[in-house]
């Protein structure tokens, strides 16, 4: 990909107006409260561990009044075409801007939390998302690591993950994706796994930090924006990237501290590191794409008819960036342009602007990350 650094829009002051942006969205007054993290064994298997109703804590207790800012990661796994899914993983990033640390505290997908369902297997924090809405999983992930609030989320899809282990530089990121979602051969089994995400979050955010700032943040950050929803800004996140920058984060790894919300939070890493499960990273096997090709093939059909409710589907899956899950890279460039062309012949024959410029804008994000086939880099961590 040849990228023409002239076209960027970045003014010398616009690093530090996007810092001063950045730190408005931290409270100086924010008070945390006690941070209890005793939580009694569950009487289930651990192939669906979940923290009993009223459980005390123990990560330590301690008020703070430095400026912290949390964002609520969510890693939704919802099928291609329906726009619900669950939180299949959820991690709570915390900037300490006046410590100079950020920690990522890790949520067990099957944490208790009461949704009124008869099985409790169904009463844990996975199902919140899809069942009552991003809103009330914020406040109840606030909750149960007594905040008064979190205020800022980024979404992943199923889809974008791909995209994102891709970009990264993984020679093989169907076989990363599944040693991240896999929870079996732990002793701890969805507590670790959860643990292997915050450190792989702790692993991506101090390679991408050094590439998301400079001259060229523009070319990078924003298509990056575009693959993740988010109520940050796109000035408010290249900000955020320049503060954690200039705490030199990427030549300072003990300052990104990993946390899981969890009564066996001290023996997570032990486990993570003596399971036979690290012998994933190294297979060869490649994500099976065939349901996910057919599934894409088959909306793609009935869509060519316009009409309005397979319209409708496959929009939902072009936002899913369902192409991503195509191994083969010229396929997977047949799949998206076919959607796209689709798309973008209903939208002119319905003159709806606002769809066609929000195809245009995917693809050329599309091209701007993945034309190049991703960068390659050692794994870390």
């Amino acid at each position: 990909m040849t990228v023409n650094t002239a076209s960027t829009n970045l003014m010398p002051w616009s690093r530090s107006h996007a810092k001063a942006d950045a730190l408005h969205l931290f409270d100086a007054s924010y008070q945390l409260s006690r941070y209890d993290t005793h939580i009694g064994r569950s009487d289930i298997s651990d192939a669906l561990i979940f923290f009993p109703k009223s459980s005390p804590t123990t990560l330590g207790n301690f008020v703070a009044s430095n400026r912290r800012l949390d964002i609520l990661l969510i890693g939704l796994d919802s099928r291609l075409g329906d726009r619900q899914g669950r939180a299949d993983a959820l991690h709570i990033v915390t900037i300490d801007i006046d410590d100079g640390t950020v920690t990522i505290t890790g949520i067990p997908r099957g944490t208790y939390s009461n949704l009124g369902y008869e099985d409790d297997a169904s009463n844990i924090i996975a199902n919140v998302r899809s069942a009552r809405g991003r809103q009330e999983l914020l406040r109840r992930t606030a909750t149960l690591i007594n905040r008064d609030n979190i205020d800022y989320w980024v979404e992943i899809g199923f889809s974008d993950a791909f995209g994102i282990v891709e970009w990264l530089g993984f020679e093989n990121p169907s076989a990363e994706l599944r040693m991240l979602r896999r929870r079996t051969g732990y002793r701890y089994g969805d507590h670790t796994r959860c643990y292997t995400q915050a450190v792989f979050i702790r692993s991506a955010i101090r390679r991408l930090l050094p590439l998301l700032d400079g001259p060229g943040v523009d070319l990078l950050l924003e298509p990056g924006l575009d693959l993740v929803k988010s109520n940050l800004t796109a000035v408010q996140s290249r900000g955020l990237v320049a503060l954690l920058n200039d705490l030199a984060l990427t030549d300072t790894p003990e300052r990104i501290h990993v946390v899981v919300h969890s009564p066996y939070n001290q023996n997570l890493a032990h486990d993570a590191a003596n399971s036979t499960r690290m012998a994933w990273r190294n297979e060869t096997t490649r994500w099976n794409d065939e349901l996910a090709t057919k599934r894409i093939r088959h909306s793609l059909a009935e869509a060519v008819e316009h009409e309005r409710n397979a319209i409708a589907e496959l929009l939902t899956m072009f936002r899913q960036h369902c192409w991503l899950q195509i191994d083969d890279r010229s396929e997977r460039r047949i799949l998206r342009d076919s959607i796209a062309t689709v798309l973008s012949a209903f939208a002119r024959a319905q003159g709806d602007s606002a769809v066609f410029e929000e195809i245009e804008r995917t693809m050329r994000a599309d091209d701007m990350l993945f034309s190049h086939g991703g960068r390659k880099t050692e794994h870390q961590e």
